[in-house]
């Protein structure tokens, strides 16, 4: 069943107090699913609390859709030509470990606790982590490593241009928005 989220900020004239909701609703009928109850005001507080809420918020949704596609600029190649993709990470999950961990396949899903980042781990690969336990072995056919020189760079460049295309994106809005 396909669900979509809604969030919104409601003033209720009842209580008197400002809330920021996000509804779950199941896309064929429209019902509520699940209320979660995000910030709750009441009159005695300051509209400066919630409005500095929804800019933290929006400031985090915006960096998160930006680090995924990045990442997704990596991971779709990798996975194009075949190559085993261990992880992919919104945010990093060292020392802490992960918040949300989901395994599908050969590769693992995530949310990290530190959002500075997000990372994808490639089989064959030397990265970050500097895991060279692979390099004693003979390069398997889905290892990074055993890719040729043009697939390696389409992998590596990936995210950079996607980076390239969602700037030259944004900019077209801009100016389609605001005008010259």
């Amino acid at each position: 069943m396909p669900l979509f989220i809604e969030v919104s900020n409601v003033k209720s004239k009842l209580r008197n107090r400002q809330e920021l909701t996000c509804r779950v609703f199941a896309a064929d009928s429209y019902n509520i699913v699940g209320r979660v109850v995000i910030l709750r005001l009441t009159e005695g507080y300051s509209q400066h609390y919630m409005d500095t809420f929804i800019m933290i918020s929006q400031f985090l949704v915006s960096l998160s859709l930006l680090i995924i596609l990045h990442e997704l600029g990596h991971f779709i190649p990798a996975r194009l030509f075949k190559t085993r993709v261990e992880k992919f990470y919104l945010f990093f999950d060292f020392w802490l470990g992960s918040l949300i961990k989901i395994k599908r396949g050969d590769t693992e899903y995530g949310i990290g606790w530190l959002p500075l980042g997000g990372y994808v781990k490639i089989a064959g690969m030397i990265d970050e982590s500097n895991d060279k336990s692979f390099l004693n072995s003979e390069p398997q056919p889905w290892e990074f490593r055993s890719k040729k020189a043009w697939q390696r760079l389409i992998i590596m460049l990936g995210g950079v241009t996607v980076n390239f295309i969602v700037g030259i994106l944004i900019m077209i809005g801009v100016v389609f928005t605001y005008g010259d």
